[in-house]
């Protein structure tokens, strides 16, 4: 009997060592209604990945980056915080039982009798206790950590946001960035393809008598200009490559297409309506997650600075308890016993800890105060600059435009002209030349464009 009574304490007490790693009852005390952070969706992640559209490359960025990874665990850790801050306000009940075995000898001898009398006994008794406690009442000791707790869950919070704006965006950009290599891959192709016409036609020329063998010569080294132009756009668009899959957490060497969405298509999801730049300034200081963690700090420091001044107060704590205990050999020997009692507990001298506890949680609400004043700045010079960086690319994508629509037309005139022996091959290298270094600004002006929306997005917290 004793022994099935140990193994199952023994059983219950393993239970509930190991209850956090099965977590049977979820989140009791509903901490999860205080975090806000966005969804993200891992679970359908293939193995056998074949084709990443923009979509893709963002799911797998916010999966698998370490950084992500690192902030999510710190806001479910200051959540559970959270949680032990709220079971302060509920009484703690635990109960015991103990196996206690008296063995008794004893030894008589008589004055009169040379024999001596040995009495020997043990005597088995089972006890039984459980007990409550509660504090009652402690000055504002459990609020102020309660809310100390909680602006250190909105901090993290924040920075588990602005980790994952940051991904979002370095995702978009590497995306962009490949897509604008292989755009100048193509570029460079085409000039690759007209220098490789041009020196055959030229060959053509000589042959009849039409062109010197300068012309040839000439023709030539530009085509080798081209090819090497090439091979390095090639090698561009696999380093580029490279540096994407990476970042998404896969293998370089994995056979992975990263396919094109429209760009107008994906620019939709990034859109922001014209707003002049007080506007998004006001966006800004609402909602940039890094400020608002900022002032989630700020307010975790004066959180700190009145749990601390609460120390110094006293706390009234109410006990109860219960025990019984039984002899196991014998019916007639029981006992009860209750107990009800009130603690006043009184801090009078810590060695002089409060006070300079104190002092450095002050000089950590001024630290933390300077910080808030200095990052809303940043935010506010970001603002501007992303705006400014945003009406200017704008400007570039129309300019570039009209001076691409200019090298085409004056390389066609260059083309026609040598044709009709008006121009030499000078000419044609030239505007090719010209032509190759337009389309070159006008990709880079895309994307530019493309990057400079979504880092306003960023910037204001709309990503």
């Amino acid at each position: 009997m004793i022994k099935k009574i140990l193994l199952l304490f023994l059983f219950l007490t393993l239970i509930i060592n190991n209850a956090d790693a099965y977590n049977p009852i979820g989140d009791p005390l509903n901490t999860a209604k205080l975090v806000n952070k966005k969804a993200i969706s891992c679970n359908s992640q293939s193995s056998d990945i074949q084709k990443l559209g923009l979509d893709d490359v963002i799911n797998l960025a916010l999966c698998n980056n370490p950084r992500t990874k690192q902030s999510l665990n710190n806001l479910l850790s200051n959540q559970a915080e959270v949680g032990i801050a709220y079971s302060d306000y509920w009484p703690k009940i635990s109960a015991s039982s103990s196996y206690n075995n008296f063995y008794n000898h004893t030894k008589m001898t008589a004055a009169t009798d040379s024999n001596d009398n040995t009495l020997n006994g043990s005597t088995q008794y089972l006890t039984n206790s459980l007990a409550l406690n509660y504090l009652i009442y402690d000055f504002g000791r459990r609020n102020a950590n309660l809310e100390s707790v909680k602006q250190a869950l909105f901090a993290s919070n924040y920075n588990y946001n602005s980790e994952l704006s940051e991904t979002i965006f370095n995702a978009i950009k590497k995306y962009y960035n490949y897509f604008s290599f292989k755009e100048d891959l193509i570029a460079k192709q085409e000039n690759y393809d007209l220098a490789k016409t041009n020196f055959d036609y030229s060959n053509k020329r000589k042959d009849a008598g039409l062109a010197k063998k300068l012309d040839v010569l000439q023709a030539k080294s530009n085509l080798s200009l081209a090819n090497l132009d090439l091979l390095q756009a090639k090698q561009d668009v696999e380093l580029a490559r490279v540096d994407l899959i990476l970042f998404i957490g896969l293998s370089p060497a994995a056979k992975i297409e990263i396919t094109k969405q429209a760009l107008e298509e994906s620019q939709k999801q990034f859109e922001n309506s014209e707003q002049n730049i007080e506007e998004l300034i006001n966006i800004a200081t609402a909602q940039n997650p890094t400020l608002k963690k900022a002032e989630a700090e700020y307010k975790l420091s004066k959180a700190n600075l009145n749990k601390i001044k609460s120390e110094a107060y006293p706390k009234l704590t109410l006990g109860a308890s219960i025990s019984k205990d039984r002899a196991l050999a014998s019916n007639s020997l029981n006992s009860s016993n209750h107990l009800i009692n009130l603690t006043l507990s009184i801090p009078l001298f810590s060695g002089f800890s409060d006070f300079y506890a104190s002092t450095s949680a002050r000089y950590n609400v001024e630290e933390s105060t300077a910080k808030f004043e200095q990052t809303k700045r940043e935010i506010i010079l970001q603002s501007w600059q992303s705006y400014n960086r945003l009406q200017i690319a704008t400007e570039n994508l129309t300019l570039t435009q009209d001076l691409l629509n200019a090298a085409i037309e004056s390389q066609k005139q260059a083309e026609e002209g040598y044709k009709l022996g008006a121009n030499d091959i000078r000419d044609v290298i030239s505007t090719g030349a010209t032509l190759l270094d337009a389309k070159q600004k006008n990709i880079s002006a895309k994307y530019q464009f493309y990057i400079a929306k979504i880092d306003l997005l960023k910037v204001i917290g709309g990503l």
